[in-house]
């Protein structure tokens, strides 16, 4: 009688994960319930407006930072805040949108945005000091309501001259467990470009910790050209560049790790620095991702005759090509016979990876994805055989410059569109098949699912126990706070239960992670409020 349950059980659990995964919709199409059918444009100011970045914040809206070209014809730092559903967060800055110059009459780019825990958005570029026409490193804060943190530097606003040429443009940022904000790009030496890379307190003061006061400067040839694209953190601490490094007259995709105090990590590759060609004629690195074991990803473009393809290499915590990665540690992909290249990646809950950028198809710039297997292979599951394009009009001008996957595994690529006058930020989003309402089975004898998920007003919680016991049932925001109990050490019988849980309108759209345990463990499961 006892198998009997236990088999009846499973089919039951095996019919919920059948429902889950044939009620989602096809990895790489557009998510039709952001936007209009998956796609955003917004005019920032009047002319042409590009985002650069994008970050997530934990209650699922969506931030997006670049330029906008004011009145006088000059660059804007400009951000732009998106509700779960794709609508400008009024929110924010009343209108959603926030332009911003560091100085008047200065032109000003944003190239990378992170979120502080507390709410705050970092961002960081560059800013054009009139004093000497040249390019500064620039960190701004902002509250969660737009305004300019003036706890932050001066009203907000970081300058920081750096590289001997005081020429020097910053392209990422990325921010620390500590606080601590670490931007990285280029510095011209008078003859040629480094990586350079900044470290700032969290009240925007320089860290003189790290490095000498604060910069660390990094020549990787001695008449090459480096450019630091992209910084990323890995879980001990050490620090990620990636980029490009111009020597031997190509191209070489660029990594370089640094310790915590910004010395060259020489357990990578034994100098701290990775070069690798995946193309004779010209390589270029944009975007990093770092995976659960360590490994590093960095994607961009690779050389293919007269055209280009999208390129990722892949390389060991060691820093030398991974092997396991298509056999060489790079793999090529090539979509039009074209222009192609790959400006973003990120990575799934399950390892695959996700890739965008633009492509050039004869005729049209457009959005274009692509997903990957571990091992490197094309995944022929998403949009068709791995491929996915999208046109917002036909102007011909649609770029992606970055991409975040949201806690639901839903991906948002973020650019720019040309709207035929001018160009406008640009945003999509797409569906990838991750049911996160599916947890393992390997917590003792609790199994739950929850579905839907993404939850509107009710959801329904179904468990089998072995043996009865006494449960617990809260949900939490993503820092942890308790939101509401469902039920506090209440006796379960063993065999299948199914709870219906309430989610009010006093739980606001966002991500929320809901805690079921016993007298001895846990379990969690990631939840989205609509």
């Amino acid at each position: 009688m006892l198998m009997k349950k236990n088999i009846t059980s499973i089919i039951i659990l095996s019919l919920i994960i059948f429902s889950i995964h044939f009620s989602d919709a096809q990895p790489g199409t557009l998510d039709a319930i952001f936007g209009t059918a998956g796609k955003v444009t917004t005019p920032v100011e009047n002319d042409n407006d590009e985002s650069f970045a994008i970050a997530i914040q934990p209650d699922g809206k969506i931030v997006v930072a670049g330029k906008a070209v004011n009145s006088s014809g000059n660059n804007d730092f400009a951000l732009a805040r998106y509700n779960t559903n794709g609508t400008l967060d009024t929110s924010f800055s009343n209108d959603g949108k926030v332009t911003l110059s560091f100085t008047a009459n200065s032109d000003c780019y944003v190239k990378g945005v992170v979120i502080q825990p507390d709410g705050k958005i970092v961002i960081g570029g560059y800013y054009e000091n009139l004093v000497n026409s040249f390019y500064y490193f620039a960190v701004l804060r902002f509250n969660a309501n737009g305004t300019p943190d003036n706890t932050f530097g001066a009203s907000g606003k970081v300058g920081l001259a750096i590289g001997t040429g005081n020429d020097a443009e910053a392209n990422s940022v990325a921010l620390q467990p500590d606080g601590k904000i670490v931007v990285a790009g280029k510095a011209y030496n008078l003859n040629n470009d480094d990586i350079a890379l900044a470290r700032f307190d969290t009240n925007g003061t320089v860290d003189n910790t790290f490095g000498t006061g604060g910069k660390v400067i990094t020549p990787i040839g001695a008449l090459s050209d480096d450019i630091g694209n992209a910084v990323a953190l890995q879980t001990d601490g050490k620090i990620l560049v990636g980029g490009i490094s111009y020597f031997n007259t190509i191209n070489h995709f660029l990594i370089v790790r640094y310790n915590t105090n910004g010395t060259l990590d020489t357990t990578f590759n034994s100098t701290g620095v990775t070069t690798l060609v995946a193309a004779s004629t010209g390589n270029t690195g944009h975007s990093l991702a770092v995976q659960t074991d360590g490994k590093i990803l960095l994607a961009g473009a690779a050389a293919n005759g007269s055209a280009y393809d999208f390129s990722i290499l892949r390389v060991t915590t060691t820093g030398i090509a991974d092997v396991t990665f298509n056999a060489t540690g790079i793999v090529n992909t090539d979509f039009t016979n074209s222009f192609d290249e790959a400006t973003g990646i990120d990575l799934q809950s399950d390892g695959k990876i996700v890739v965008g950028g633009y492509i050039y198809d004869g005729s049209n710039d457009l959005f274009a994805l692509l997903r990957y297997k571990t091992d490197g292979t094309i995944d022929s599951t998403f949009g068709t055989n791995g491929k996915v394009v999208t046109s917002f009009n036909a102007n011909g001008a649609d770029f992606i410059n970055a991409l975040k996957l949201q806690a639901n595994g839903k991906i948002v690529a973020t650019g720019y569109t040309d709207n035929g006058i001018n160009n406008d930020f640009a945003l999509a989003r797409y569906n990838n098949g991750i049911s996160l309402g599916m947890v393992d089975f390997s917590f003792g004898s609790i199994a739950p699912i929850l579905f839907p998920n993404p939850v509107k007003n009710e959801a329904v919680l179904k468990y089998t126990l072995i043996i009865d016991e006494k449960l617990t049932l809260t949900l939490h925001d993503v820092s942890g706070k308790l939101i509401k109990t469902f039920f506090t050490d209440q006796k379960k019988n063993s065999g299948e239960n199914r709870e219906t849980l309430n989610f009010d309108k006093s739980i606001t759209p966002g991500n929320y992670i809901l805690v079921m345990k016993n007298n001895s463990s846990r379990k969690s499961i990631k939840i989205i409020k609509q």
